[in-house]
């Protein structure tokens, strides 16, 4: 049931990524520009001066990599205990991820306003390798999931 339940989740959230990459050029910067605000806004009241683009870029690219941590998170705990190595688990991770991250920079290249980068599904696989290493971190912990 766990199993299923996990399954669930990570289909609904790949589809919450393409969701994303569906949105407009103009939809998507606003939606950032909303969060960049927010964050330029605390920056400010905590006495900093932010560089509005900087802070841009870091929401933006943010964006990626915590949408695919989360993805190879879901991931980690469902094949932790379906390959044979910790290595084997990695990659298997590594590569659902990546495949997603090539698909979601190909939708983009459809939308308006948008593009697919190269150097974007470089910054997913920031996040998700950070995850996959729970391949690592978990059963070291005691906790590997059943």
């Amino acid at each position: 049931m766990k199993k299923t339940i996990l399954w669930i989740c990570i289909g609904l959230w790949i589809a919450f990524i393409f969701f994303n990459s569906l949105q407009s050029g103009v939809v998507s910067s606003a939606t950032s520009g909303r969060v960049a605000q927010l964050i330029i806004s605390f920056l400010e009241w905590l006495g900093m001066e932010p560089n509005p683009e900087t802070v841009s870029l870091f929401v933006r690219k943010g964006a990626h990599v915590g949408e695919f941590f989360i993805l190879a998170s879901l991931l980690v705990f469902q094949e932790i205990p379906n390959a044979p190595t910790q290595f084997n688990r990695f990659v298997r991770i590594f590569i659902y991820t990546l495949t997603v991250a090539i698909a979601d920079e190909v939708i983009q290249t459809a939308i308006p306003g948008r593009a697919g980068l190269i150097d974007d599904v470089g910054i997913d696989m920031i996040g998700a390798t950070i995850a996959a290493l729970g391949v690592w971190i978990i059963p070291k912990r005691g906790k590997l999931p059943q």
